[in-house]
């Protein structure tokens, strides 16, 4: 993805396509298509990329060499995006998406998108709180991560833990930036949570 300032977040989306309405036509969209999401929990669309916080420039989620999406023929791809404009004046954003593709007989490990979001916390003005959750996952790799969250972040931290209760730090970074935090990693071991 290139992105010039302006740019809040992005999300490239794999969702059904709407029966009543057939695909989005370009550029307009069906009646209902700006929120990709409002349909959950009935209808979860597949978050296939989504981009930093207010990142600026270039960011890149690449796999490892055998790994990617396969795309469902049911389903159609498109973006979701927030502007964000913190100065007086009118802005242009410009946004591309390149996307690579492979041959099927290259894809040896499909990846599906997944999310963990907190969003049932409050944090009193002035005040610093810590905000966790655990995800217990069994069986599985994860491909790449990243976090999303505002400017007000003071860290953002990742642990896997595995059965023993080891715990090994996958992410941990400082405040928040305009940089990319994808990081990409490969776990093989399946007794994660």
């Amino acid at each position: 993805m290139y992105a010039t300032p302006g740019l809040h977040h992005s999300n490239v989306i794999a969702k059904p396509i709407n029966p009543k309405y057939g695909p989005n036509p370009y550029p307009s969209c069906n009646p209902g298509a700006s929120d990709p999401f409002s349909d959950l929990p009935a209808i979860i669309p597949d978050v296939l990329f989504a981009n930093s916080t207010q990142v600026s420039g270039t960011e890149t989620l690449a796999f490892a060499e055998g790994i990617g999406f396969r795309i469902d023929t049911s389903r159609e791809i498109s973006t979701n995006i927030h502007y964000l404009n913190t100065g007086s004046a009118a802005e242009t954003v410009e946004v591309v998406y390149d996307f690579f593709t492979m041959p099927e007989e290259d894809l040896e490990n499909e990846v599906a998108p997944w999310t963990l979001q907190v969003d049932s916390f409050d944090i009193a003005p002035h005040t610093k709180k810590t905000i966790e959750s655990t995800c217990k996952v069994f069986g599985g790799n994860v491909a790449s991560m990243m976090p999303h969250t505002h400017k007000y972040r003071e860290k953002f931290t990742v642990d896997f833990v595995d059965g023993m209760d080891v715990s090994t730090n996958v992410i941990d970074d400082g405040q928040f930036d305009s940089k990319s935090e994808i990081v990409s990693t490969i776990r093989r071991d399946h007794s994660r949570k």
